[in-house]
């Protein structure tokens, strides 16, 4: 068992490092969308990193474990790349839209304590 570890990790490291890389380019690229495009590409990028390198490491033999692995990954993906992108969508509208119980041109308030110098 240890050694199986042992001989996945560099691999592991190797597929990490090549997600987390692919993550900031595609990021890079959606700069300017809107950000459940973003959150639905940080949700499924993964998701499909962790599929390729189930499907590498058992060298494409379908067996009854890499299929039970794909199915988890594909219901997982079905469930979590919308409930992303709404969510997205939600924290967009919730960031961008003024607050209506503060008028804009309010004072600010000082915290209780005298927390604030002068």
């Amino acid at each position: 068992m240890m050694t199986d570890v042992v001989h996945l990790l560099p691999w592991a490291l190797l597929a990490a490092a090549l997600t987390g890389g692919i993550e900031i380019a595609v990021l890079h690229l959606l700069r300017r969308r809107s950000a459940a495009a973003n959150i639905a590409a940080l949700v499924a990028i993964p998701i499909l990193a962790v599929l390729i390198f189930v499907g590498l490491i058992s060298g494409f033999m379908y067996t009854p474990a890499l299929a039970t692995t794909a199915t988890a990954c594909a219901l997982i993906a079905v469930v979590l790349i919308p409930v992303a992108c709404c969510s997205g969508d939600g924290s967009r509208s919730a960031r961008w839209r003024p607050s209506r119980s503060v008028p804009p041109n309010a004072p600010r308030r000082r915290p209780a304590g005298n927390l604030w110098p002068g």
